[in-house]
């Protein structure tokens, strides 16, 4: 199947794919803007965010320059500085997270594990296993779009990979 339907209250961010909903020719700032407004946001609360989106990317000085500039890194930056501004009541990540250093993942993990206990759903699709086993209270596990498995997120990654050997904590 490749169709369906979903009905969502409230707001609704994606990080899909790198580069999705920006304008390569516009700078970082007046892409925060422009995917501001694709996501919902009014025009004041794009400003009153703006210095948070900004400061949480961390980009420096490549915040004013065009994003056709920047590294697959400096999007996902962006891209998800933007997603966690947007007071969205359910989050689409798919494999976005997988890009970047470690440190500036960490950051994300964090502040998705926040999300959720203020009461934002994610939807995640990856292949990170360890991502998966710490943002996620329930697995599904899909091969060619039929549901192979689904549940607890350490059983189901288990019969994924058996010789998967996630970290503590």
């Amino acid at each position: 199947m490749t169709h369906g339907r979903v009905t969502v209250r409230g707001r609704l961010a994606t990080l899909l794919e790198l580069g999705t909903g920006f304008l390569p020719d516009l700078t970082g700032r007046e892409n925060i803007a422009l995917n501001g407004a694709i996501m919902g946001l009014s025009d004041s609360e794009v400003a009153q965010k703006l210095d948070s989106i900004v400061d949480f990317a961390d980009l420096g000085t490549f915040i004013d320059s065009p994003v056709r500039t920047y590294s697959a890194g400096m999007y996902m930056r962006l891209g998800f500085a933007i997603a966690i501004h947007v007071d969205a009541r359910l989050l689409l990540i798919d494999e976005i997270l997988a890009v970047g250093d470690a440190e500036f993942q960490e950051k994300c993990k964090i502040r998705l594990q926040a999300m959720q206990k203020n009461g934002t759903a994610l939807l995640i699709v990856s292949h990170s296993l360890h991502l998966l086993e710490t943002l996620c209270d329930r697995v599904i596990w899909l091969d060619h779009g039929s549901i192979i498995a689904h549940g607890e997120p350490s059983a189901v990654i288990h019969q994924y990979c058996p010789a998967a050997v996630l970290p503590i904590g």
